[in-house]
């Protein structure tokens, strides 16, 4: 396991909510960890890696539960 594999559930529950919560929304992930990016608390590589982490785990999610 790399340190991308675990980025997104390293982070503080409040910000791996407002991932979740901005998926949902359709929002696009480049924009997502700009936003993360600007608000100092992550680099830009750690935002893209904990929202791509997410994104697997949406995708996995997905495909567990059959067509």
């Amino acid at each position: 396991m790399t340190q991308s594999d675990n980025a997104f559930t390293s982070l503080p529950q409040t910000w791996r909510a407002w991932i979740t919560e901005n998926l949902d929304r359709g929002c696009s992930p480049l924009d997502m960890a700009n936003s993360m990016a600007r608000s100092g608390q992550h680099s830009m590589a750690v935002a893209r890696a904990a929202i791509d982490e997410a994104l697997r785990q949406r995708a996995g999610a997905a495909g567990a539960a059959g067509p």
